[in-house]
């Protein structure tokens, strides 16, 4: 049996969680934005609606962990 799962009551933690996120998606952002721009609108909007969708097949491939019976 597994261990529950600890959340920390540390104010720096949290603190560090939160930049990191901004820091990322902020990045990730900028690139979208600046190289959107260089192609049709068309294909952007096929880019817009899969973006969802291959964060979803990622998350899968990248977080997946075997059921333990």
């Amino acid at each position: 049996m597994r261990a529950p799962l600890r959340i920390s009551s540390d104010l720096a933690d949290w603190a560090f969680l939160a930049g990191t996120a901004v820091v990322v998606h902020g990045i990730a952002t900028l690139i979208w934005n600046n190289n959107i721009r260089h192609i049709d609108a068309s294909k952007a909007s096929i880019l817009s609606n899969l973006e969802p969708f291959i964060a979803l097949i990622m998350g899968l491939l990248l977080l997946y962990k075997p059921s333990q019976v």
